[in-house]
């Protein structure tokens, strides 16, 4: 999950996934994933 400080714009929030995307990809090859955008809830 992705948890933005200030608003993104659309073209701002691809950049961002792309950038994550990347970093999985390096990070954790051929492991699945799904990047998401919004607020954290603890519990």
């Amino acid at each position: 999950v992705v948890e933005p400080f200030d608003r993104l714009t659309k073209g701002r929030q691809q950049d961002v996934t792309a950038e994550g995307e990347r970093m999985l990809a390096t990070l954790y090859p051929g492991t699945p994933y799904d990047i998401r955008f919004g607020t954290v809830v603890g519990s």
